[in-house]
């Protein structure tokens, strides 16, 4: 596939800025055209190196991209809910506005406590 290949080739390179670019384009045309359940892993994998990341802007895009997995499959935002709360103590304003979108979007009864 060649969303996939395109992926792989990028993430070779991460954390460039530009190859997490290509990955987070990646990421929103495979939650765009159709549920791939292996695609849907490896964009997976792809948001959780950008959410752990240490650089803000790379936290930030794994956020926009979490925030666009979770309307596709809600249980992925369940694995990364405590690095989204770690964004919360963050310096960055925008990314402290991202993760509390965030968390209001993954919130149900089950986590509700810790959020």
């Amino acid at each position: 596939m060649p969303i996939l290949n395109a992926m792989r080739r990028a993430d070779r390179m991460f954390p460039h800025h530009l190859s997490c670019a290509i990955s987070a384009d990646c990421v929103h045309t495979i939650l765009c055209i159709y549920p791939n359940e292996d695609l849907l892993e490896e964009a997976a994998c792809v948001i959780d190196r950008m959410v752990h990341s240490r650089d803000m802007n790379l936290k930030y895009l794994g956020l926009n991209a979490l925030g666009e997995m979770v309307k596709e499959n809600p249980t992925v935002a369940a694995n990364h809910q405590m690095a989204v709360m770690n964004c919360l103590s963050s310096d960055d304003e925008a990314l402290k506005r991202k993760a509390i979108d965030l968390l209001f979007a993954i919130s149900n009864e089950n986590n509700v406590q810790v959020v």
